[in-house]
């Protein structure tokens, strides 16, 4: 339509972690969270809300929820006004569900890849 500004957008990128065993799983982990801009941990308790909440936890203790956790590995791009950045995180479902994320600077992620070689999903 005329008037209309043309958004550009350009995918995210999932990689295949879970495949990885968890001993794999906790050093890709450790070094994301050694080259973070960012990491945090959010937590979705029913009973009080139905929003996640943000939470200070120790990364140690984050870490222990590691196992049998969902975890993501994800070059976000989305739009251009966005930053992009890698994503690695979890969700763990333990009752109360924990949500980690760490947030690593795109330049990061061709080294990341390569180390322990991940895989697109497709």
């Amino acid at each position: 339509m005329e008037g209309e500004q043309e958004v550009n957008y350009s995918p995210d990128i999932f990689y295949d972690i879970n495949r990885l065993s968890l001993k794999r799983k906790e050093a890709l982990f450790r070094e994301a969270k050694k080259k973070a801009i960012r990491w945090w941990v959010d937590i979705l308790d029913c009973t009080k809300s139905c929003c996640r909440q943000t939470i200070k936890m120790p990364f140690e203790e984050a870490m222990k929820k590691l196992p049998g956790a969902h975890c993501v590995f994800i070059h976000r791009r989305g739009y251009e006004n966005w930053e992009w950045r890698l994503e690695v995180g979890y969700r763990a479902m333990t009752g109360l569900d924990y949500f980690l994320w760490i947030n690593v600077d795109q330049k990061e992620i061709e080294g990341l890849v390569k180390k322990y070689k991940l895989k697109v999903l497709s």
